[in-house]
């Protein structure tokens, strides 16, 4: 075939009817023929079958993206929640370290300390107020509180639950003999052990 007469890349011909020959009538209809072949027709119904019965894979294509998409969300989110909670157990491991108890304990702070009672006579008794401040931003647990007569704790607000910023304890003198007394108030708690030198006279 003349290579004037090749079909442009669209596939039709462009020749004014006087230049429109035999061979290009036939070149024209060899393509249209492929065009309206079975086989094109068959790949055609086919497309068609498959649109028919999938009218949504865009739609499908698009919910399958969002949701790969908050999936991954949801484990970058999960992932963060993981590093917070392996950082707090890690804190909480460096907190019970012999070092990191000793800090935490000179943190805690009693007052007043000492302590000094006015002269009482026998058969007399005052109170006095004792803080403990907790400044480490730690809750801290106190298990005990102990002192010896003539002193006892009248009240206090420490034991019963973790103590976060501070408590009160109310320790009481009440002298049996007339003499000075002089014993320590002792606080056991997760970080350590504290005292409190409480003194007084009976009278």
């Amino acid at each position: 075939m003349n290579a004037e007469y090749q079909l442009p890349p669209n596939g039709f011909q462009c020749l004014p009817l006087q230049r429109y020959s035999l061979e290009a009538a036939i070149a024209d209809a060899l393509y249209y023929n492929d065009l309206c072949s079975l086989d094109k027709g068959l790949e055609n119904i086919q497309v068609a079958l498959d649109i028919a019965k999938h009218p949504g894979l865009d739609d499908l294509a698009a919910a399958q993206d969002a949701e790969n998409k908050y999936r991954q969300k949801k484990l970058t989110e999960l992932d963060l929640e993981n590093q917070k909670i392996q950082k707090e157990q890690a804190n909480a491991l460096l907190r019970n370290t012999a070092p990191a108890k000793a800090l935490l304990a000179k943190a805690v702070n009693l007052s007043p300390s000492p302590l000094k009672f006015p002269p009482l006579k026998k058969g007399q008794d005052n109170t006095q107020l004792i803080t403990l401040t907790n400044p480490t931003g730690t809750n801290i647990t106190v298990t005990s509180i102990n002192v010896e007569a003539p002193f006892s704790i009248a009240s206090e607000n420490c034991t019963q639950a973790p103590v976060q910023t501070g408590c009160v304890i109310s320790a009481k003198f009440a002298p049996t003999e007339v003499k000075t007394f002089s014993t320590p108030l002792i606080i056991i708690d997760s970080v350590g052990v504290h005292k409190v030198e409480l003194s007084g006279t009976g009278k």
